[in-house]
Parts: C-alpha cells; structure tokens; sequence
C-alpha cells in the first residue's frame, strides 16, 4: 500500500509569539520521519508547561533539535512525489508549519488539506477516529509522531472499508 502524506507539527506555546518544536510525517511505505525543531534565534518565548506537556525542555530542543531549514529541506525531499500534504488539523497546523517556512522566506510547497478530506469525512470525525486509534494501540496524540502513527491506522481502516 502507498500511503499519503500525512504531518502533524506541535509548538512551544498557543499564543502568537509560539514557534514549532516538534515535526513528525509519513512517507510513502508508511514509515515515519519525526523531528525536534531547534529554535531559531528570534524563537525565545518558552513555558515550563512545554516540559510537563511533552516531555521537552527547551534545552533539549537545542541538544537533540535540528534547524528549521534542515527541516524543511528534507520534509521536501520526502514530500516530492505527493500534491496534498494531509493534516490532522489542518486550520491549527498550517499556522505552524507556515513559521516553520517562514524562517527561509519559503513557502510550503504543496498543497494542504485535512486529512478528513481524504477519509470523506467530518474533521471533528476524523479526530475522534484518529483519538479512538490511539487510545486501542497505546499511542500519544499529544505528539505528532502519535497523531501521524494513528492517521496512518485510520486511512488503513478506511480504504479497507472502502474496499
């Protein structure tokens, strides 16, 4: 099975000054590509409720991160045979990703949509769906790897239902 692109980016804050911290999405064979974002030197705003959320300090992000244009030139690499890159909530994520490219004066070079685009479904559907998956496979949608681990699940199951 080919697979799409799934991406799920996660910031630092939910506020205007937030940045993206984190990056995972899927390639084709269903594999996944996840990343810690190292901040970029205007990125400073930072909360102790990152580290009780996900786990992440800020000074592991700058251990173990990699640079936003690193980022960026391999999700376009990876991202080259795909059209549509699918979102597990397009509106917020975008927000994200958009920064992310915006520190190389780029724009996200494909297009974007929910992955309930893809399922034919509600975006709140295809949330709780995604939700469901995690919980029956013990995974975390608090983290993008999980959410896109989960999305993977989720078109499994809907193109075996389509079948």
């Amino acid at each position: 099975m080919k697979y799409p692109l799934f991406v799920s980016i996660e910031p630092n804050l939910f506020e205007e000054a937030a940045y993206p911290i984190e990056v995972a999405w899927s390639l084709p064979d269903g594999q996944i590509k996840t990343t810690l974002i190292t901040p970029e030197p205007n990125w400073t705003e930072w909360s102790a409720l990152n580290e009780d959320r996900y786990g992440v300090t800020r000074e592991t992000l700058f251990a173990q991160g990699v640079s936003a244009l690193e980022v960026i030139r391999e999700f376009d690499c990876d991202s080259e045979e795909h059209s549509t890159a699918y979102f597990y909530d397009v509106e917020y994520e975008t927000i994200w990703f958009d920064r992310l490219y915006a520190t190389a004066d780029l724009e996200l070079p494909i297009e974007t949509a929910g992955a309930n685009e893809l399922m034919a479904g509600d975006p709140e559907e295809v949330r709780l769906l995604v939700r469901d998956i995690a919980q029956d496979i013990g995974l975390d949608t608090d983290s993008p790897q999980g959410r896109v681990t989960a999305l993977l699940h989720a078109y499994q199951r809907y193109t075996m239902d389509e079948e």
